[in-house]
């Protein structure tokens, strides 16, 4: 059944069928190179790009405001000063489309043209989000008006409990957390008095020496001082040759040729 556009424009409601515009002509997948024509059904858009525009100086927005809120609610005016150019957001896309139609090839002061043109998609980062949870936002009340309103309280009141039960177990486990905290700092305090000294380090022994090996001569004793003298050195010697490291020595083969004997030796 084919509403007359007026009618879209009188009720300003969501039509039934988003392949369609609000004069009832059949979207495409993507728009056209010079973003005219009937638009696109990927994505919603709400935005005009409004081309050739005429600057009065700081009444271009005011201007701009009185001859395009009359085809819907106004969200966003952003004027390019300089570039004679300025973007119109409407809160709904069936105001943009029924106020592109309207107002292309039209003028606002004097004889200028309008180059009416559906805008690009914005880059910010910022503008991207918003656009995001806007969608998200009107789904979701969409979803709550189609749905039973004592279902939807419902849901509210048990959100609200679990949210309060949450909190009130944190609240619950933050004294036991603090009372672990303590009984560990309390162990840790108690095992450092308790523990042992450290055990002190034991000196190196030293290397005997010749007065240890040999004790002092007795004042009245069998062996004169001389033989007590001479046992000393050859005790002395003797330690001398243990602590040199062994050196393993051959003979020459040579050594031994001067003795071997020769005949004339023998028969002499």
């Amino acid at each position: 059944m084919f509403i007359p556009p007026i009618a879209y424009h009188r009720a300003q409601s969501s039509l039934p069928d988003a392949s369609l515009d609000v004069f009832g002509r059949e979207k495409h997948s993507d728009y056209r190179d010079d973003m005219g024509g009937v638009g696109s059904f990927s994505r919603q858009n709400r935005t005009l790009y409004i081309g050739r525009l005429r600057e009065i100086n700081s009444k271009t927005e005011e201007l701009v405001e009185t001859h395009f809120q009359e085809w819907g609610e106004i969200e966003r005016i952003r004027v390019l000063h300089g570039r004679g150019v300025a973007f119109v957001t409407y809160v709904s896309e069936l105001n943009a489309q029924f106020a592109k139609e309207a107002m292309m090839c039209q003028s606002m002061v004097d004889e200028e043209v309008l180059n009416v043109r559906w805008a690009t998609e914005d880059p910010n980062p910022a503008a991207k989000r918003s656009e995001h949870a806007r969608i998200v936002k009107m789904g979701s009340e969409r979803i709550a008006a189609k749905m039973n309103p004592e279902l939807v309280v419902a849901v509210e009141a048990l959100d609200r409990l679990e949210q309060e039960g949450y909190e009130d177990g944190l609240q619950k486990k933050r004294p036991q957390i603090d009372a672990d905290n303590d009984h560990d700092e309390s162990e840790s305090k108690r095992t450092r008095q308790h523990s042992p000294p450290p055990l002190p380090s034991l000196p190196t022994p030293a290397e005997p020496s010749l007065d240890q090996v040999l004790p002092p001569p007795p004042q009245n004793g069998l062996l004169s001082s001389e033989a007590i003298q001479g046992l000393r050195s050859l005790a002395a010697s003797n330690l001398a040759l243990k602590l040199q490291p062994l050196s393993s020595s051959k003979k020459s083969p040579l050594v031994g040729l001067a003795d071997y004997g020769s005949d004339d030796d023998d028969s002499t």
